[in-house]
């Protein structure tokens, strides 16, 4: 093998005969390595090579004058260093070469079979690359799980300040809010009669405008406390859920000539208000964004592996597939004030749907309109 091609190898040597270590430098040369050692014969010589490394690989007599291989190999251990060790003897036993295994030595060589050398240290080589492929990747993956763990942690905090800001603001605000709306109203009621129309209109849409105002505080709330509400799960009724969401939309239903089909609802565990307040934005969505006809709902439920899937269909005016993504956002009205509504319903049931291990999503439904999907874990209550 010509010189331009040899890997260079940094070795520690211990070995008192001079002519050993050219004969290991002979065959390391025919194996592809260009050997680049220092001698040392001594304790002291020995430790303070250590400490000036790092070395690619140590090679140790097991016995030389007033020290030997596996007190080396102590050496080393106790400096935590970790750098193949080979131990290359001329007398060695069975026994001997076992102990010296066991105490941590990564291989050993005799003096009168030096051709196994340079494989053992291509495979020691090998070894040590996957320990330090190995140790990086702990590392990093420590770091990674440490950097996790402070976002989580401050995702949480962020969680506690953004819920008890919600609180603050809900109160704060609405009480002046009230005070607004209370004086517009008692206007109205005395000075109704002696105000022009065009008056009456604006202080009406004054009136709106604080309504509005406060369902977009309480769903600000709403949104706040979904993803931290404790979890109690318990026997839930879909059915009851679904009939007393329906009783809720009974006059929109009526005055729209609205029709709901509801297919089979089971019991699960899960939580009733939960489930209540998404099929409630979602009905309501149906209800809200009529096509032109009236509203056609189907309501249906499938167990599925260790959950459930509801499905919310709907003949509305359907969600183009780029608008998707951003009517799951918070205040997003896709249709600006022509429709009325906080923009919130869908967020705060992606939240909700969320927090109850599951996933929302919306699909458009063949013949013009939506269906929600959404899925949650618990088996049949």
């Amino acid at each position: 093998m010509t010189e331009s091609v040899l890997k260079p190898l940094h070795a520690l040597v211990l070995e008192d005969t001079e002519d050993d270590v050219l004969m290991l430098e002979q065959h390391l040369k025919r194996g592809g390595y260009q050997l680049d050692f220092e001698r040392v014969e001594t304790a002291d010589e020995f430790e303070q090579a250590l400490d000036r490394g790092p070395w690619d690989v140590v090679f140790a007599d097991h016995v030389v004058p007033g020290y030997g291989g596996l007190t080396a190999l102590k050496a080393v251990q106790d400096r935590d260093l970790d750098v193949p060790f080979i131990i290359v003897s001329g007398k060695i036993g069975e026994d001997t070469a076992v102990e010296a295994m066991k105490a941590g030595a990564h291989d050993y060589v005799m003096k009168s079979n030096l051709a196994r050398l340079a494989p053992a240290v291509d495979r020691e080589l090998r070894e040590w690359t996957r320990r330090q492929d190995r140790r990086e990747g702990k590392k990093q993956l420590y770091i990674q799980s440490a950097a996790l763990v402070e976002r989580t942690l401050e995702l949480e905090r962020s969680n506690r300040e953004l819920e008890e800001f919600a609180y603050i603001a809900s109160h704060d605000l609405s009480a002046p809010l009230r005070v607004i709306a209370g004086y517009l109203e008692l206007f109205l009621h005395r000075h109704g009669d002696v105000v022009d129309d065009p008056a009456r209109l604006l202080l009406g849409s004054a009136v709106r405008g604080t309504e509005r105002m406060q369902r977009l505080i309480d769903d600000l709330l709403l949104y706040s406390r979904a993803s931290n509400d404790p979890l109690e799960l318990t026997d839930v009724d879909t059915a009851a859920v679904v009939r007393d969401v329906l009783e809720d939309f009974s006059t929109v239903i009526a005055e729209t000539g609205a029709h709901v089909d509801v297919g089979p609802m089971h019991h699960v565990h899960s939580m009733y208000a939960p489930l209540s307040q998404v099929l409630h934005n979602l009905v309501g969505n149906g209800l809200k964004f009529a096509n032109g006809a009236a509203p056609h709902i189907a309501i249906s439920a499938a167990e599925l592996d260790g959950g459930w899937r509801f499905s919310v269909r709907d003949n509305g005016i359907g969600i183009e597939t780029r608008h998707v993504e951003t009517a799951f956002r918070m205040f997003q009205r896709l249709h600006g004030a022509k429709y009325a509504g906080t923009g919130m319903g869908l967020a705060l049931s992606k939240r909700i749907v969320q927090r109850l291990g599951g996933e929302i999503w919306h699909e458009p439904a063949p013949d013009g309109g939506s269906i929600f999907y959404f899925q949650t874990q618990g088996a049949p209550a």
